[in-house]
């Protein structure tokens, strides 16, 4: 679906200020840039950033016009979706590199997901970043390519911190993609770190938790275990579209990193450190459910036993008092029975003292072989 969302273009050129920029204004900045696709300007160009947020069709025709994007890179850009896309293009004249940011929706705990997508021009230094939804990098990479960030302000003239304050500096438009792929992979760390914190609060639970919470803690275990696999299969994705963009044999020619090609790697260890930790994470979640189990199946056993040694002493006094309600029932019958002529009480003393007899003989069996301990 194509957004009907008010369009924002943020430009920025190393040396000037970031402004925001109309249709118009786009055009007259990017005209020296088409032109230089061309011919080679006789003055090296300013590298130059532009960002927009929820691109009109205008704003794309014309970006297609003056660099020759292909129409799929178009629909690509055009297309709202949380789809996570995460590739590289190789085109004629321009690579396209698509990249999902994550970031939490502010106020709430929810993790929202936009498609970044970067078009780079070969033979001019510009970096085109096109996204349908509002993004975390671009406040980053704003106060990053700041003049004076880089700086120490003690060691500057205030002169020179008046010229140059609040104007961008921007090396290249390879650095700059640096940037902004290294600010979406620094948002991670973030959510591997949570999850980390929350696998070893589980470990320190399992063994202190009441069972009437046990079901609340099988939900967590199962909340971070989702929540692992899909930033498991986030990262992988990312390092699989880095090490394309360092690696590549294919377009070598085309493409040339240079310097940044050192930062690049510094990504890459930041994305195995964290594909690293979250395979920790996951073992160490896996035994935490293993100890859980084998707790509930201790606990299962411990009840079982205790309720087997009340079931052996209801058991016992079933056996001792089954004989007795036997004999009563016999003497109570409305037939003839013995000694029911008897005038005298010893059958009946008897009887009773027989009774008190196994009683006692019985009760001691059981107890000497432990049903009553």
């Amino acid at each position: 679906m194509v957004s009907q969302r008010n369009q924002l273009i943020v430009v920025s050129t190393s040396g000037k200020k970031a402004q925001y920029a109309s249709l118009e204004d786009l055009e007259e900045v990017l005209r020296p840039y088409r032109d230089a696709m061309v011919s080679p300007p006789q003055v090296p160009l300013s590298p130059i950033w532009v960002d927009i947020q929820y691109p009109y069709l205008d704003t794309m025709q014309m970006l297609m016009r003056y660099f020759l994007i292909h129409t799929l890179t178009i629909e690509d850009c055009m297309v709202e979706s949380e789809k996570a896309q995460q590739k590289i293009e190789l085109y004629d004249t321009y690579r396209f590199v698509s990249f999902a940011e994550h970031h939490v929706v502010p106020y709430t705990n929810i993790w929202n997901s936009v498609d970044v997508h970067l078009i780079l021009p070969f033979g001019t230094p510009v970096l085109i970043s096109v996204h349908s939804g509002p993004v975390a990098y671009v406040c980053g990479i704003l106060n990053r390519i700041q003049a004076l960030t880089s700086l120490n302000s003690s060691l500057v003239s205030k002169k020179f911190q008046k010229r140059t304050a609040g104007k961008c500096y921007i090396p290249s438009a390879e650095w700059l993609m640096y940037a902004i792929l290294d600010n979406i992979v620094d948002q991670f760390l973030d959510l591997v770190y949570e999850c980390a914190v929350e696998v070893s609060r589980l470990d320190e639970l399992i063994y202190v938790l009441p069972p009437r919470e046990q079901t609340d803690f099988l939900r967590r275990i199962g909340a971070v275990r989702s929540r692992i696999s899909v930033l498991k299969m986030q990262l992988q994705r990312k390092l699989d579209v880095v090490r394309l963009l360092l690696y590549d044999p294919t377009d070598a020619i085309a493409w040339n990193l240079g310097a940044v090609k050192v930062f690049m790697r510094d990504i890459t260890d930041h994305l195995v450190s964290m594909l690293v930790d979250l395979e920790q994470d996951k073992e160490t979640l896996g035994s935490i459910a293993t100890s859980f189990i084998s707790r509930v199946s201790i606990e299962m056993s411990l009840h079982d036993r205790e309720q087997n040694a009340v079931m052996k002493k209801f058991s016992a006094v079933a056996t001792i008092f089954l004989p007795l309600t036997l004999v009563a029932g016999l003497w109570g019958m409305n037939v003839p029975v013995p000694f029911m002529t008897s005038t005298t009480l010893h059958a009946f003393g008897g009887i009773v003292g027989c009774s008190l007899l196994f009683v006692a003989a019985a009760s001691t069996a059981f107890w000497w072989v432990g049903w009553f301990s």
